[in-house]
């Protein structure tokens, strides 16, 4: 770490503490969030300053909230794009095949833009930054609040630097705890009401400390519209229209305009239905994923598929 004043850390995770050494970007007296969302289920990692220099690394169980990974899982399964979007697919070595379950730490597709011109790549989802010691980091910052970027340890390079990205999808899943909080959650496929692919926004990095480069991508987030909101506080920032994600991408782009697309999608273009258990498990694929279930009068109990979506 040349050229980096150092310091020392206490790192305490699931009961093993060890010392540690960081850059300054963890301030000394402040309390800093190392990733902007939730890092794993149910916890947050939160570095506390115990004396000058010294910071102690914990995870703290949140309960009785509804905080929680988001987007945690999403698809891509459709061919119907915008045709920009198109062709510029067919550049791609491989054609995408159609996508039910989509987990972070795998090859996703992204359209980006820089002093290459526009193209579609795939990258690693799950952001490591370039300070990370491995890869691994990446596994909690699959997430980036919108909110924060531009002070988070984790995201905020990459969001001075302009490395903006757009994620493609045509849904995503959320999951639904039962009334009174037994049982498996429900889990929810949330997409455009007409079924049209879209974007997230996303931020890109490089990493260069592996055998290669290793490029990688972070799903940003915002609060939830009304429909989102019955299930999730959170959903990811959604960009339905080509001018959106144009906008997104463009390096002219000013902080205004940047500022007026970090917000939630209109509920009313969108629709959720219950799907079955099926897609909790990551390797699972294909239309059972996304296809509606009916769910008993109660709410809970076994999922049903329905005949038909």
């Amino acid at each position: 770490m040349a050229g980096w004043d150092r310091f020392s850390c206490l790192e305490y995770r699931r009961g093993v503490c060890q010392s540690r050494l960081f850059p300054p970007f963890f301030y000394p007296g402040r309390l800093t969030l190392l990733s902007s969302e939730v890092l794993e289920a149910d916890h947050r990692c939160l570095w506390l300053p115990l004396t000058q220099n010294c910071y102690v690394f914990t995870l703290i169980k949140l309960t009785g909230s509804k905080v929680g990974i988001m987007c945690g899982r999403y698809a891509l399964t459709q061919d119907e794009y915008d045709p920009e979007l198109l062709d510029l697919l067919k550049g791609l070595r491989v054609p995408p095949k159609p996508r039910y379950n989509i987990a972070p730490s795998q090859q996703v597709l992204v359209l980006m833009e820089d002093d290459q011109g526009r193209r579609i790549e795939e990258y690693r989802w799950g952001l490591v930054p370039f300070w990370a010691k491995d890869v691994t980091v990446g596994y909690k910052l699959i997430n980036a609040r919108s909110e924060t970027l531009s002070e988070s340890p984790a995201f905020r390079n990459e969001w001075k630097k302009g490395r903006r990205c757009m994620v493609l999808a045509d849904g995503f899943y959320e999951w639904q705890r039962r009334e009174g909080g037994k049982g498996p959650k429900i889990p929810y496929w949330i997409h455009m009401a007409d079924e049209r692919p879209f974007g997230f926004a996303g931020l890109w990095a490089r990493w260069d400390r592996g055998e290669g480069p290793l490029y990688t991508c972070t799903i940003l987030t915002t609060r939830a519209n009304e429909l989102v909101g019955s299930i999730h506080d959170r959903m990811p920032v959604v960009l339905g229209e080509s001018s959106e994600w144009n906008s997104w991408l463009n390096p002219e782009a000013s902080s205004e305009e940047l500022d007026s697309l970090l917000r939630p999608y209109p509920e009313e273009e969108m629709h959720l239905h219950p799907v079955s258990p099926f897609v909790n498990k990551p390797g699972n694929e294909g239309p059972e994923c996304i296809s509606p279930v009916i769910l008993d009068h109660q709410g809970d109990g076994d999922l049903d598929l329905f005949s038909d979506r």
